[in-house]
């Protein structure tokens, strides 16, 4: 996890708060139609304010295998329900500190299974995961400054098995050698908010989906290289069309709400590394210019 919160702590994370923060009323109808698990298994998750701190709540108990994930952001600013496996006698402290940029383990007792991603203000997000029994930490990682983290605790028995629901379009972030990647789309990429299957690919990859809308005609090298500065994100692209998903482990998948707010020509990108590497995917193959319908 090194290194994950601390890049999308600075640019990207800037592009998710003005992203929600645009969103707000936003009542489009596509938006808030959403795939569940066939069984019914929900996990209901509820965001909200004091200040500018964030509280998670979320049931202390829950069934895994096919499970639906709701987030109620009843805050002022976007919150996602980033879900977190913990192994082991390992603490929410210890958690905080495998997303320290001074941490280069791999953490392999930490594992991210997806959930919803930035989600914003009055509005319901969801996300359709497989969980394996245990421990998990529903965090909100969007979270910026001097703001404490915001989680709860959730014990996760086994549950009833079965396959994604099926959707239009499906992401893939596909290994294709020794720290290469390169994103696979089947299915349209279409404005408005929509139903997608996100595949992450990789044995010690945690990967999302990030993107945002591109304002002039730029080729990819200086999208790529753009996106390999530390700082602000680059004049080119659209700060308040920012949408990303929640983190998902290598070898998993999920179908998550994904929102690109109009057609034209996107950079789809992902800023994590593998586990105890410091070089993001988005200069590993991971970051490419899409058309948006």
């Amino acid at each position: 996890m090194q290194g994950a919160l601390t890049r999308i702590g600075a640019g990207a994370l800037a592009l998710t708060v003005a992203a929600g923060l645009a969103a707000c009323g936003d009542d489009d109808k596509e938006s808030k139609k959403s795939a569940t698990a066939p069984s019914g298994n929900e996990l209901a998750v509820t965001v909200t304010e004091s200040g500018k701190a964030a509280k998670v709540t979320a049931p202390k108990t829950a069934k895994g295998g096919l499970v639906t994930v709701k987030l109620n952001n009843q805050g002022k600013q976007p919150h996602e329900a980033q879900l977190l496996q913990i192994k082991g006698d390992h603490t929410p402290e210890d958690v905080q500190k495998a997303f320290g940029e001074d941490d280069t383990s791999k953490n392999e007792w930490l594992r991210a299974a997806g959930g919803v991603g930035s989600t914003a203000p009055g509005q319901t997000g969801t996300g359709t995961v497989t969980l394996d029994p245990g421990k998990y930490m529903v965090a909100d990682l969007s979270q910026e400054g001097d703001a404490p983290p915001a989680y709860t605790l959730v014990d996760v028995s086994a549950g009833e098995e079965g396959s994604l629901p099926t959707t239009e379009t499906t992401v893939t972030a596909e290994e294709v050698g020794d720290d290469k990647y390169k994103w696979e789309i089947s299915g349209p990429l279409k404005s408005g908010g929509s139903e997608i299957t996100f595949k992450s690919e990789g044995k010690e990859a945690i990967h999302l989906i990030a993107a945002a809308r591109l304002t002039k005609d730029v080729s990819k090298k200086e999208v790529v290289k753009a996106l390999g500065e530390e700082g602000k994100p680059p004049p080119f692209i659209d700060e308040k069309s920012f949408s990303s998903t929640a983190i998902l482990d290598g070898e998993k998948s999920q179908v998550t709400q994904f929102r690109f707010s109009q057609p034209g020509k996107w950079v789809l990108f992902c800023p994590l590394p593998d586990r105890g590497e410091d070089k993001p995917h988005d200069q590993q193959g991971l970051a490419e210019i899409v058309d948006v319908q």
